[in-house]
C-alpha cells in the first residue's frame, strides 16, 4: 500500500535567472531548482533554508533558495519506507507514520524541516539502538551547485546503491548542495514502552553501563543528564514488565525509578527538548569517546559555572548536547577549544547561537585534526582553504571537508 500526500509550503516564487542578490526561491521540483541554478551568474553564493528554525548562517547578500516547497510525501507501508521532499517538517512526517503504525527510529529535537534535521545531523536518545539518522536514510537526491540532479540508493531497503551520498550529505550543513528528497526506511511502533530511571553521578555511569549491558535487556535509548540515566525500553506489553523487572535488579545500590507509558513519553519529550538552542546562549554538540565525555561535560560545568543549563549526554553514543546561556559567541567559542585542545586528538564540537529573539540562528564548527601534521590544531571547515597532501589519509577533518566541498561546488556557491 502506498499513501502520498503534500504539505503546503504558501506562496512560491517561480524560477527563471535573475540578478537580484535577495533573491528567495521556493521551487516545488527538483528540476525547477535545477533550472534556477544553472541561470545563475557564476558569482552567485546561496544559503539552503527551510521554516528558518535551524538556519545555519546569517544570509547577508546570498540568494536564498528555501526547501518548503519540497512537500512531496510518498509512504509506501508495505515496504516500510517513505520518501519525503526536503521542506516537509519533521514532526508532521512522523505525526503521519505514526498514524500508520510507523515512525522513522529518530527522536530529533525541533520542529524544522526534513532537509535541515539531515544536513545538521541531528540526533536524539534512540541513536543508542537504530544509529544516527543518516542510518535511517536508504536514498537520497541531491541537487549540485551547478544544476546537476544526482541521485543515490533506490525506495526499498534492500537497495544500497550509492549509499554514501546519502551519508556524505548528511550532517554537510548546506555545504556540498541541495537537498531535495529523502528516503527513509520506516520501522513499526513499538506496543508498549517503559523508562528505567537509575540516580547515579557521572563517576559511575560507566559502571553502571556495563551493569546494564550484562543484564541484556534491549534498550532503545539510554542517556544521562541530571544526575540520572534513563532506560527507555521498547516493546510488547506482554513482555516489557519482565524486561523492567531485570533491567531494574541488574544495578544494585542506586536508587530506580519507573515510568509508566504516559509518564516515559512525557520523560524522553523533556530530555528532547533540553537539546535546542537556548535564546541568548547557545547548544554545543559534541562528539567524543565514550570513556572521556562524561569527564569533559563535568569540566565543562565547572568552566562555566551558573551558566551553564544542562546537558544530555546519550553516553553509549559518544555524543552529548550542551546548553549554556549569557555567554557571547567569540567568548564561548574561545573558551571551548581551550578546553577541547586540552583533550587532543580525537574529538569533534559544533556550536550552535542565537544571537537574540527573532534574529535566527548562526553555527560554527571547529574539528580537532589527528593528523600528525597539525596534532592537536582546531580548523574551521566554513573558512579554510583546501591544503594539499600527499596522503589523504594525514587529512584532518577540516581539510578533508574543504576538498570535498571544493569538487563538489567549485565556484563556492555554498560557502
Amino acid at each position: 500500500m502506498t499513501e502520498e500526500s503534500r504539505v503546503d509550503p504558501g506562496p512560491t516564487t517561480p524560477a527563471g535567472p535573475s540578478d537580484r542578490a535577495d533573491e528567495l526561491m521556493v521551487p516545488r521540483t527538483p528540476d525547477e531548482l535545477s533550472v534556477w541554478l544553472r541561470s545563475l551568474p557564476r558569482d552567485a553564493r546561496l544559503q539552503v533554508q527551510g521554516l528558518g528554525t535551524n538556519c545555519l548562517v546569517e544570509a547577508g547578500d546570498q540568494r536564498v533558495v528555501s526547501t518548503v516547497g519540497l512537500d512531496k510525501l510518498v509512504h509506501r507501508v508495505d515496504d516500510f519506507s517513505v520518501s519525503v521532499g526536503a521542506g516537509v517538517p519533521w514532526d508532521r512526517l512522523q505525526t503521519q507514520l505514526r498514524a500508520a503504525g510507523q515512525r522513522i527510529a529518530a527522536d530529533v529535537p525541533g520542529s524544522g524541516t526534513v532537509g535541515s534535521m539531515v544536513a545538521t545531523g541531528a540526533r536524539g536518545g534512540l541513536i543508542h539502538r537504530f544509529g544516527p539518522i543518516r542510518d535511517q536514510i536508504i536514498g537520497m537526491t541531491v541537487v549540485l551547485a551547478d544544476g546537476t540532479i544526482a541521485h543515490s540508493g533506490g525506495t526499498v531497503i534492500k537497495n544500497v546503491a550509492g549509499y554514501d551520498l546519502a551519508k556524505l550529505f548528511t550532517n554537510s550543513r548546506g555545504r556540498f548542495g541541495v537537498i531535495a528528497e529523502v528516503v527513509f526506511r520506516t520501522r513499526p511502533l513499538p506496543g508498549s514502552q517503559r523508562t528505567v530511571v537509575f540516580s547515579v553521578t557521572s563517576d559511575r555511569v560507566q559502571e553502571v553501563v556495563v551493569a546494564l549491558r550484562a543484564g541484556r535487556v534491549q534498550l532503545s535509548a539510554i542517556d544521562f543528564a541530571n544526575d540520572s540515566l534513563s532506560c527507555l525500553i521498547e516493546g510488547d506489553e506482554s513482555v516489557i514488565a519482565q524486561r523492567v523487572a531485570r533491567l531494574a535488579a541488574s544495578v544494585s545500590g542506586l536508587e530506580v525509578m519507573t515510568l509508566d507509558q504516559e509518564e516515559s513519553q512525557a520523560h524522553w519529550r523533556t530530555l528532547i527538548d533540553g537539546q535546542r538552542p537556548v535564546v541568548s546562549g547557545a547548544t554545543l554538540g559534541i562528539s567524543a569517546r565514550s570513556t572521556r565525555l562524561l569527564t569533559l561535560l563535568d569540566e565543562l560545568r565547572d568552566d562555566f559555572g551558573s551558566h551553564y543549563l544542562g546537558s544530555v549526554a546519550h553516553s553509549t553514543a559518544g555524543v552529548a548536547e550542551v546548553s549554556v546561556a549569557g555567554v557571547g559567541l567569540g567568548e564561548l567559542c574561545e573558551r571551548i577549544k581551550a578546553r577541547v585542545r586540552s583533550f587532543g586528538a580525537g574529538m569533534e564540537l559544533r556550536a550552535r547561537s542565537y544571537h537574540g529573539v527573532g534574529e535566527g540562528l548562526s553555527s560554527e564548527e571547529w574539528f580537532v585534526d589527528p593528523s600528525p601534521v597539525a596534532a592537536g590544531a582546531l580548523h574551521t571547515p566554513e573558512t579554510r582553504g583546501p591544503r594539499e597532501l600527499e596522503d589523504v589519509r594525514q587529512m584532518g577533518a577540516g581539510d578533508l571537508i574543504s576538498r570535498i566541498a571544493l569538487a563538489l561546488d567549485p565556484l563556492g556557491r555554498f560557502r
